[in-house]
């Protein structure tokens, strides 16, 4: 198993002075309410009585970003230091984001010499703005902007993330995924469930997965499982019994000879294209949808931690995890449908 996993209870930490603390109750309930964010705010989670300053800290360490918020009567001095304390936190962990924030009648130019080397958001205009809300919300999540909401309705049509909720009626783009085996660092691990905006319930429970376009289909008598939003195609079931990782990877070579539903690239999937199966809910008490045969609980990748471990995606949990190459699971093999 992973050592050590991220420990993210909170999407976002808001940071801000108490004079601001009206315009900032308002932005944490937009993007609770708009974008189901997890979000850590003094006035929602301090319990009377309690060593504030201590919770404070521990908020900050168990947030994966960190927005401080700037106002016109906010001193200066306060924001130098809290966006200080959270650098100091980012040094530690390059995945962890800090975001300044210009909130509604403050002048971006009094704190511009401090903020010209950083990326920051500018809500000086009004909370409502739309273009706004949606780079923070982009920044929070550690993604592209992509095209605004503006431009979208400019050129008369609506913006379609490749990678949308569950539930979302809008049909997917056709997202482009790695297919060749690589040796991942737990940080390209976060860093690439971050930017696929794909599930783990430890490493990345606020994503909303991918939204699939799947339709079986049988071939002879093999069915098949075709994806138009990743463009792969999988096997319905899996292997008959569990396996080590050696003999996952001659159990996908088998299917491949065997021309398995009439084709011969068969192969044990990537952790990223492995990871898209993952639904952000439970379906009959597994992470996958109904449409894959059940009892294959828990699948080997061609990715690898190091020489000797592997990674395993685990469909009861909704968790990845790393495992020494003898240990077994089960195999469900992929390819591309347009190689």
């Amino acid at each position: 198993m992973i050592d050590n996993p991220p420990n993210s209870t909170y999407d976002v930490f808001l940071s801000h002075a108490h004079v601001d603390s009206q315009l900032v109750l308002k932005l944490a309930s937009e993007l609770a309410d708009k974008a189901h964010f997890n979000i850590w705010l003094d006035k929602w989670v301090l319990i009377p009585g309690e060593h504030w300053q201590q919770e404070m800290a521990k908020g900050l360490d168990e947030a994966r970003t960190c927005v401080v918020c700037i106002g016109k009567q906010t001193p200066a001095g306060w924001f130098r230091e809290e966006i200080e304390r959270a650098l100091n936190r980012q040094t530690k962990d390059r995945l962890f984001r800090v975001i300044p924030l210009i909130l509604p009648g403050t002048d971006p130019a009094l704190v511009d010499s401090f903020l010209e080397l950083r990326t920051w958001v500018d809500f000086s205009a009004g909370l409502e703005n739309e273009d706004s809300f949606h780079l923070l919300v982009s920044g929070i999540k550690g993604i592209p902007p992509g095209r605004f909401p503006r431009e979208a309705e400019n050129e008369g049509q609506l913006r379609v993330p490749a990678l949308v909720a569950q539930n979302s009626p809008v049909a997917p783009i056709r997202v482009e995924l790695r297919s060749a085996p690589a040796v991942l660092s737990l940080d390209k691990v976060n860093a690439m469930l971050v930017r696929l905006d794909l599930v783990d319930r430890r490493l990345n429970a606020s994503a909303h997965g991918m939204r699939h376009d799947y339709r079986a289909r049988a071939v002879g008598n093999d069915v098949v499982v075709e994806d138009g939003a990743t463009g792969l195609m999988w096997q319905k079931g899996g292997s008959a019994e569990t396996m080590c990782f050696d003999e996952a990877e001659a159990y996908a070579d088998e299917l491949a000879k065997s021309q398995f539903a009439g084709f011969s690239d068969w192969r044990v999937p990537t952790l990223e294209e492995g990871m898209t199966l993952m639904s952000p809910e439970p379906i009959e008490d597994m992470h996958i949808d109904r449409i894959f045969r059940r009892g294959i609980n828990f699948i080997w990748t061609s990715d690898q931690l190091s020489h000797d471990e592997a990674f395993v995606i685990y469909f009861f949990d909704g968790e990845l995890y790393a495992e020494k190459k003898q240990f077994n699971a089960w195999v469900r093999v992929v390819r591309r449908m347009d190689d």
